[in-house]
């Protein structure tokens, strides 16, 4: 019972790992389109708004977060991007 137990654990622990580095990498990407169309101000609220649902995602260590960050942030920027965009 204790070797099944163990292997839940490292299993979740690995699928959190996952999930931080393509966090990470998504983060990354972010703060790039950000800096050159519409500086980091922008990104701030983005990731704000998406993280938040990432990380309840990840605490129930659930795979699905990352596709709903995607969308939150894709939708995020079609909107953006459909509104003059004052420089500030």
């Amino acid at each position: 019972m204790a070797i099944e137990w163990n292997k839940l654990i490292a299993i979740s622990s690995v699928r959190v790992f996952i999930l931080k580095l393509m966090e990470l990498h998504l983060k990354v990407v972010l703060v790039r389109i950000c800096g050159v169309l519409f500086g980091f101000h922008v990104f701030l609220v983005v990731s704000l708004k998406s993280l938040v649902i990432l990380n309840i995602y990840i605490e129930r260590g659930s795979l699905s977060c990352v596709s709903l960050f995607v969308s939150v942030s894709t939708e995020f920027w079609l909107h953006k991007i459909q509104i003059p965009i004052t420089i500030w």
